[in-house]
C-alpha cells in the first residue's frame, strides 16, 4: 500500500542520514542539511542496529 511505501522510504532515508552522520573516522565533515524528520525518528536506532548474521555455508578447513 501507499503508506506501507512511505514509511520504508522515511525508514531507508534516516538509516542512511544516520549513516551519514556516523561517518567514518578521519573522514572529512561535509555541510549538508539534515533529514528533515531525523530528530522525530531517533526512536527507530535501536532496531536499525547491524544484526548478526548467519551463513549456511561451510567454512573451508
Amino acid at each position: 500500500s501507499t503508506i506501507q511505501k512511505k514509511w520504508k522510504n522515511m525508514r531507508d532515508s534516516f538509516a542512511k542520514e544516520l549513516a551519514m552522520q556516523r561517518g567514518k573516522s578521519g573522514q572529512g565533515a561535509i555541510k549538508k542539511k539534515k533529514y528533515v524528520h531525523f530528530d522525530s525518528l531517533l526512536f527507530l536506532v535501536p532496531s536499525l542496529q547491524k544484526r548478526e548474521t548467519s551463513s549456511n555455508v561451510k567454512s573451508p578447513s
